[in-house]
């Protein structure tokens, strides 16, 4: 996993109080980076999804979970909104 930049993991493992089992939605998952953070404290047992809308990054993203051996993460090319409507 890369984990390289160890504020961020540091400030996200005291924040957010992830453990093997969770489901964890990520919005906006850009590249992977806290998908993967997340994948590796859930485990195994649990499941990230990432949602990312730029099919560009979505893109890389899967690139960057298939070389991470990311098997408990989900992409989604996929916006969320606070209403349904076109973002394109």
């Amino acid at each position: 996993m890369i984990l390289d930049t160890p504020h961020i993991v540091e400030w996200l493992s005291s924040y957010y109080t992830l453990e093997p089992g969770d489901i964890i939605i990520d919005i906006g998952a850009n590249v992977g980076y806290d998908t993967l953070l997340a994948a590796h404290r859930t485990g195994p047992t649990g499941h990230v999804h990432a949602i990312e809308a730029s099919p560009h990054v979505h893109a890389l993203l899967l690139r960057n979970l298939a070389l991470n051996h990311a098997a408990n993460v989900t992409a989604h090319l996929s916006a969320v909104c606070a209403r349904e409507e076109d973002v394109a």
